[in-house]
């Protein structure tokens, strides 16, 4: 059987850090000159903050019961719930990035644009995770119940 918990921490750890991964992979063949401890501790702040906010997410998810729900009443929850949790998550690594001047943008319609367009960037991702995590319990409830049945 599959240890659920080690396995959820494994999947959050690992998805934060391989999304980390990418946008410093990036950055550093866009622009390799902002690759520096203020970059790296704005990654730690983006991990630290996704594993955070996603999983109090998912607490919220087994307190209101929607891992019972029925995928036509649980997909408008989801998006809405996944866009809550993205703008934290957007919200904070955008202020992140201004504390420690990563974000150069002095045009305030491309700070906009730049933080909508970051939501929304995040907010795939967190669709992503939340379909993973959703799959994942569906499939374990079918197999409780085959196991029930037999």
């Amino acid at each position: 059987m599959v240890n659920t918990k080690r396995f959820y921490w494994l999947a959050q750890f690992g998805g934060w850090i391989a999304y980390s991964g990418l946008i410093t992979m990036s950055v550093y063949n866009s622009m390799p000159e902002h690759i520096h401890s203020m970059f790296f501790l704005n990654v730690f702040i983006l991990i630290t903050t996704g594993i955070v906010t996603t999983h109090i997410q998912r607490l919220s998810f087994i307190k209101l019961g929607w891992l019972d729900l029925r995928l036509p009443k649980l997909i408008p929850l989801l998006l809405f719930s996944s866009l809550l949790c993205s703008i934290v998550i957007a919200s904070i690594d955008f202020f992140s990035d201004f504390l420690t001047n990563l974000n150069n943008t002095q045009n305030e319609e491309m700070v906009i644009f730049d933080l909508v367009l970051n939501v929304f960037a995040v907010m795939i991702l967190v669709l992503f995770w939340n379909a993973i995590y959703f799959t994942f319990h569906f499939f374990q409830k079918s197999r409780k119940q085959e196991v029930s049945n037999l």
